[in-house]
């Protein structure tokens, strides 16, 4: 399969076996199958797979890149974006633009999950959750709703780190 970057950060796949079609970059989160995030997007695990050219469906890493369909072909239960997001590395989101500027997990509500019960998981509190995420009602959330929810201290700064390498000049001869 030939992908030829666009412009507007999507791809374009020039496939024969029907894969045709303008994709989008989705960087993989913790929790994240091929088969969760086929739902998200409006596609198959097979579809996923081939475009990705992955051999073991089971198999996908935190932080891999994989292209997903520039428009969902089903209805899509939306995030509500406070700003840009982007990829912060270790599984995390950076927001800025907005008024919830920082680093965050990028979660996909499950059955069972409550704002409370994220909030004691996350080390955070409802409201704030609630605030960044644009919701009214703190008692409703949906399967499958997308929330950003804030990342530790410890973890903000392994972000803003990164890794680094050091170097002893004096074993250099």
């Amino acid at each position: 399969m030939k992908h030829v970057n666009l412009t507007d950060g999507t791809v374009r796949v020039l496939a024969s076996e029907g894969f045709d079609g303008v994709y989008k970059k989705y960087t993989v989160v913790r929790g994240d199958t091929l088969g969760k995030i086929a739902k998200e997007y409006g596609t198959t695990v097979e579809a996923l797979a081939k475009v990705n050219e992955i051999a073991n469906v089971n198999l996908i890493d935190v932080d891999q890149v994989l292209l997903v369909p520039a428009e969902v072909k089903t209805e899509e239960k939306k995030a509500y974006v406070p700003g840009k997001v982007t990829a912060a590395g270790y599984g995390l989101y950076k927001i800025s633009e907005s008024d919830h500027d920082g680093i965050y997990h990028r979660y996909v509500v499950v059955k069972g999950d409550t704002l409370g019960k994220l909030a004691r998981d996350y080390g955070t509190t409802v409201e704030c959750l609630a605030k960044v995420n644009n919701i009214e009602n703190v008692d409703l959330i949906e399967i499958d709703q997308v929330l950003y929810i804030p990342a530790t201290a410890e973890e903000v700064a392994k972000v803003n780190n990164g890794p680094t390498a050091k170097v002893n000049f004096k074993s250099i001869k």
